[in-house]
């Protein structure tokens, strides 16, 4: 297959300015230890990505995990000192975020302990970067509509606390941070 000179480019361009993420595995113990250490870092506002209903989007702390449901596995964490307005939109069975890959928002996805999926938990920053390109200020030219590298020190100090206190392993799933609970009940066996 041949391809243009200027997608080629586009394609390195991309992989340059790409998201972040860090695959993690927590429970809800661990969770409520993680949203106590973002909240000395910053105003940390919690926002899910699918809930049962718009009153349910807003969220101070994680909700209980619910078997076998996705509504409530992904969420957004909003360091509020970066401006953004989040969109909500309700769906037929629920409502959500729906502007959360090109916000200055850290992405949460739990780790699915006791469903049989190839997907895992992650954290991930997209940078604001998506197949359309970079997410662009007033301008719509030459700026993103917040500051990339301020942000990029947050997500920074984010991934060394999840580094620091966590227990890391391999699997099919490839290299994943197990915090403390989450590997004594399921990342020290090998399950999870």
């Amino acid at each position: 297959m041949e391809m243009h000179r200027e997608t080629v480019c586009e394609i390195v361009l991309m992989g340059a300015r790409s998201g972040k993420q860090i695959a993690v595995a927590m429970t809800v113990r661990d969770e409520r230890r993680f949203l106590a250490f973002l909240r000395t870092t910053a105003d940390v506002q919690i926002l899910a990505l699918n809930s049962p209903s718009a009153d349910h989007v807003w969220l101070n702390a994680f909700p209980p995990r619910r078997s076998q449901d996705r509504l409530s596995r992904g969420f957004v964490l909003w360091n509020r000192a970066f401006n953004w307005e989040p969109e909500i939109q309700t769906f037929q069975h629920g409502a959500g975020v729906i502007n959360a890959h090109r916000a200055p928002v850290i992405e949460y996805l739990r780790h699915p302990f006791f469903v049989p999926s190839r997907e895992v938990g992650r954290l991930f920053w997209s940078r604001g970067v998506t197949i359309d390109g970079p997410y662009l200020g007033e301008d719509k030219v030459s700026r993103y509509a917040y500051d990339p590298e301020r942000f990029d020190v947050w997500w920074r100090q984010v991934i060394q606390w999840i580094k620091a206190n966590s227990y890391h392993r391999s699997d099919q799933h490839g290299f994943i941070h197990y915090l403390p609970w989450a590997w004594w009940m399921h990342g020290r066996w090998g399950r999870g």
